[in-house]
């Protein structure tokens, strides 16, 4: 089967298991597409900030900005994005600023079930879609994007957004909103590409599991998969048997060889720890093996205290060489 390429749908859905670092790998996606050429937009939905903190970047509010790294930030809430439907798609620019200074516009995002999904979906129809199509984006002097990143919901909440379009056509059947409801449902089954990313431990392997069965089910397609902190192997490509074999004297006597000082016990316990290493990836990679499908990307754990742009731009070059990534 082909290589799936990250980068070519118009949005990109990153969602994965709660500290499965999914806010690191839709940033490190974001630089990678820009490297590529492309315009680049990263969208945060959680109101966390993750992003913005992670490549320290002044927190934005709903307004796109520039970063250093090339491409554009942006923090979407449901508050925002139900003022500005209001405002941009029916002129309602005098009730848009009166719902503002009310509560019943937090009463709505917060307390109707699914709504809160639904003004999210409508902004990310409006960044892709509408934006490429509509005369009136041009007028306002909003800018095209050839990607979208979203860094998205965790898994358990991710198809709620995917599917809230669908959900709310038995309840909005006629009118400009009916049509954009199918437009958005459209955008999320055959112009995006949803992106999954587990650590190799057994939860999140799991919780990636059940979220491919019931994207499935609920007609989406196949996601790409990003293997997440993955130790690289204690010992190099084709020298594990050896590794497994030689004894600490012989070790020892092959660093005496090289002009290093290293005595018996030394050796002893530099073999102990690689091996103990190399059993740590071995179970990794048995985890790594319950998924359907190898994964698209497999991303180096970085040992670091705390993350920031250096360590994004390190996975960044990863992604960059997955296969099927284009660019």
């Amino acid at each position: 089967m082909p290589a799936i390429d990250p980068f070519d749908r118009r949005l990109l859905v990153v969602s994965g298991k709660g500290g499965t670092g999914k806010t690191t790998v839709a940033a490190a996606c974001a630089l990678a597409a820009s490297r590529a050429g492309r315009r680049v937009l990263l969208v945060e939905v959680e109101g966390r900030g993750g992003a913005f903190d992670l490549l320290s970047v002044p927190r934005s509010g709903f307004e796109e900005r520039r970063t250093p790294l090339g491409f554009s930030i942006l923090a979407v809430t449901a508050r925002d994005a139900l003022l500005e439907y209001l405002w941009v798609f029916f002129k309602m620019g005098t009730l848009s600023r009166t719902l503002a200074r009310a509560q019943v516009v937090e009463t709505v995002t917060d307390g109707v079930p699914g709504f809160r999904d639904l003004m999210i979906a409508g902004k990310l129809y409006e960044l892709t879609a509408w934006r490429s199509t509509s005369r009136e984006a041009e007028a306002r002097r909003r800018p095209h994007y050839d990607l979208v990143v979203v860094d998205a919901p965790p898994t358990g909440q991710v198809l709620g957004m995917l599917g809230s379009p669908r959900a709310y056509r038995g309840i909005i059947r006629g009118g400009r909103p009916a049509q954009q409801l199918v437009s958005i449902d459209r955008l999320f089954r055959e112009e995006t590409r949803i992106a999954l990313v587990t650590t190799p431990e057994d939860l999140a392997v799991a919780e990636t599991v059940e979220t491919l069965d019931a994207l499935g089910e609920a007609g989406f397609p196949k996601p790409w998969i990003v293997a997440n902190r993955v130790r690289p192997p204690a010992f190099p490509k084709g020298t594990r048997a050896a590794g497994t074999r030689i004894t600490p004297d012989a070790l020892a006597q092959r660093f005496r060889e090289a002009g290093a000082d290293v005595s018996d016990e030394q050796a002893g316990a530099l073999l102990t720890a690689a091996r103990e290493e190399e059993a740590r990836a071995e179970a990794e990679r048995r985890q790594l093996r319950r998924l359907p499908a190898r994964p698209g990307a497999e991303l180096p754990l970085l040992a670091r205290p705390t993350f920031g742009r250096a360590e994004v731009e390190r996975l960044a070059d990863s992604l960059a060489a997955a296969p099927g990534a284009s660019g």
